[in-house]
């Protein structure tokens, strides 16, 4: 783990020890036979892994899944009840009677599961909406931008996860995950963030890595993931890791997306969302924020952790597989070149390169996109970078 690549061993052991709890990985390992008895048995065991004295958290998510793009949904659900979130908040983007991934989930068991809460969007959701404290900020671009929605859709869940009785809120997209390696190290690390005064805590994004093009579920099929470059050590070896990436991608780009983290924010008067990544609280909460990235662009050297590489952190996975890659950029259609009007440039990237691969028809120059940019090393390399 020293390299820049980072394996998937620690995820792969820490399911293993998530079956010697649950029988089965939370992440939907069995098959679609036994879906309900281990669902019965998480709803369960889950109760009982959360620990009576821990801050209640929730989760929020908005998501428009393609046809055929269900089964991560219910791995999402299943992991993060799991771990320990107390509450999901799913807002579908689709107006739809019958949005993708809503049947998937009754199937699952989850149709009476009340630590899930699903919202279509409406014209009812966003006239809610106006109350937000972001609404001035996000509210012009809600029928246009789907960050914006994204934005007012967490500040509304977190009024309900208050209600809820939840004291933190998490905002996530529907391809990422928030690990840690058990519900006990759940529990201690939101204790550990009330006990110290903190507000606001920011965890690093790593990517995962597809090993081949047909991935169906990725949080159960992924297990390679690039290192967020901030907590990459300064080696020789590392830094000849992050070379092979960036010479590969056409932008030299290492991480294709974000690499500026996922926040939570406790949930307090005042609290709104900044943009998807981070949270502002009102300057009178007297809690401190902490980051586990040593971010030179933004960096507040008190807040970054002392214990930064073995926090809790993201994975990210970003059109981990041929189908995913073409129907995210299929759903984004073909955007503009800059975010909220033009007031937020997108600089010449994988984002819009993807826009413009999948928007060209083109089958084989969008396999040869995907080959280049989001496919594993050869074999010999994957061995080098996580030797």
């Amino acid at each position: 783990e020293h390299l820049a690549f980072w394996s998937g061993e620690a995820l792969r052991h820490s399911r293993a020890r998530s079956e010697r709890r649950l029988g089965h990985s939370a992440l939907s390992f069995e098959r679609r036979s036994a879906t309900e008895r281990l669902h019965a048995r998480a709803q369960r065991q889950g109760q009982m892994s959360q620990d009576a004295g821990a801050p209640r958290v929730a989760l929020v998510t908005t998501l428009l899944l393609p046809a055929g793009g269900a089964e991560p949904l219910v791995s999402f659900v299943r992991w993060h009840l799991h771990i320990g979130f107390a509450k999901i908040y799913l807002y579908f983007d689709d107006a739809g009677d019958d949005p993708v991934g809503w049947a998937a989930l009754d199937a699952a068991g989850f149709a009476a599961d009340n630590r899930v809460s699903r919202i279509r969007r409406s014209a009812a959701v966003l006239e809610a909406q106006k109350t937000c404290l972001c609404w001035d900020k996000f509210g012009p671009f809600a029928s246009t931008e789907v960050q914006a929605r994204q934005a007012l859709n967490a500040e509304h869940a977190g009024a309900a996860a208050r209600d809820d009785g939840c004291a933190w809120l998490a905002h996530l997209d529907v391809d990422e995950l928030f690990f840690t390696e058990s519900p006990e190290r759940f529990a201690e690390h939101f204790r550990a963030l009330e006990n110290d005064g903190v507000g606001h805590c920011t965890y690093a994004n790593h990517e995962g890595v597809p090993e081949r093009p047909g991935v169906v579920d990725y949080f159960s099929e992924v297990t390679l993931f690039r290192r967020n470059h901030h907590l990459v050590p300064l080696s020789g070896e590392a830094a000849r890791g992050m070379a092979w990436w960036r010479a590969r991608t056409k932008r030299g780009q290492y991480l294709l997306c974000y690499d500026c983290g996922k926040s939570v924010v406790r949930l307090v008067d005042g609290a709104s969302p900044s943009s998807v990544h981070a949270w502002t609280l009102p300057r009178d909460s007297g809690f401190s924020r902490r980051t586990a990235l040593a971010d030179a662009r933004m960096l507040d050297v008190a807040a970054v952790a002392s214990d930064a590489a073995t926090m809790p952190c993201v994975l990210h996975y970003v059109a981990c597989g041929s189908f995913w890659l073409r129907t995210k950029y299929e759903i984004l259609g073909n955007f503009d070149d800059a975010w909220f009007g033009g007031a937020l440039p997108i600089a010449p990237s994988f984002h819009l390169d993807a826009r413009d691969a999948v928007g060209a028809s083109d089958s084989d120059g969008l396999d040869a996109f995907y080959a280049r940019h989001v496919a594993a090393p050869p074999a010999d390399e994957v061995a080098r970078q996580v030797a």
